[in-house]
């Protein structure tokens, strides 16, 4: 596992998940795809609302997903998407999607907070939830990594962040804003000819608002960049998590290499390679000093 040997500074997670994702592109964007699918599905149908909230769960999903390759990668340089994509059809992908589920109620419960408490209330909710989003933002990481389920993976991603917040908080803030600004950069691109709307009073702005949002053309043009920017954003972002939390856990001596090399050659296709004598031995004499 020396991807957690190789992150010194932030530079470096970053430069070495650039260098995974172009090194493994197609396999990787082929998994996104295949995890972004059922959205898809359901937007073509029709059901925007189940859409977006799918959408929001395969994202977190993809993470735990990477995180499976990363550690598979760390054996043998084959992403496997084939190994990844039978993984995900046990019952790691309910337990995976019950993480997802939580920390998508965390979100609406931010928003909600946003738009429908008063002040200060409404501060102290959203001062809550841009923490939860930095604080939760390895969960799913954290399942794949040491097998926490549910509220104990949150918990377990607030306490390896708390030591090094300052690192995860610039971090997961550069992810946010790569979210936000190029789906917006793509869809100003792709809007139709004078479709944003302007208006010399409230009043009609919201009118023009209203319009512009029930724009089939527009409508089109915010999917679309949505789905192609996620594509390529969400794997990429993906890989930085993983390997952040494999940082965090290699800086706090916490890592857990016979569970990774556990995955990683069940994920390979490998043999468990035998133990020496020696290293039994040595385990042995390390778990009673630790006792």
């Amino acid at each position: 596992m020396n991807f957690a040997f190789q992150v010194v500074t932030i530079w470096d997670l970053f430069r070495l998940s650039l260098r995974i994702y172009v090194t493994h592109f197609v396999p990787v964007t082929l998994m996104t795809a295949l995890m972004l699918a059922p959205c898809i599905i359901l937007g073509v149908s029709g059901f925007f609302g189940p859409e977006m909230i799918v959408f929001f769960l395969s994202e977190r999903m993809i993470e735990a997903v990477m995180t499976l390759g990363i550690i598979a990668l760390g054996l043998r340089p084959v992403f496997p998407v084939t190994r990844l994509f039978q993984t995900m059809k046990s019952s790691l992908f309910f337990s995976s999607m019950h993480i997802a589920i939580i920390q998508y109620l965390i979100f609406a419960t931010g928003m909600m907070g946003l738009f429908v408490s008063s002040f200060p209330i409404n501060v102290v909710i959203v001062t809550l939830w841009i923490s939860s989003i930095i604080f939760f933002s390895l969960a799913q990481p954290i399942f794949i990594t040491e097998g926490l389920r549910s509220f104990q993976a949150l918990n377990r991603s607030l306490q390896i962040i708390r030591p090094l917040f300052a690192r995860v908080f610039l971090i997961v803030m550069v992810i946010k804003f790569l979210q936000v600004v190029l789906p917006t950069l793509m869809t100003l691109i792709l809007l139709p000819e004078n479709a944003i709307p302007v208006a010399e009073n409230p009043d009609e702005m919201m009118k023009a608002l209203t319009e512009f949002l029930q724009n089939p053309d527009v409508l089109w043009s915010i999917r679309l960049s949505q789905y192609t920017t996620s594509l390529f954003l969400a794997p990429f972002s993906a890989i930085v998590f993983s390997l952040l939390c494999l940082n965090l856990l290699n800086i706090q001596g916490q890592l857990n290499m016979e569970r990774f090399i556990r995955i990683g050659t069940f994920l390979q296709g490998l043999d468990l390679p035998p133990e020496s004598p020696d290293a039994s031995q040595e385990s042995a004499s390390d778990n009673s000093e630790q006792s």
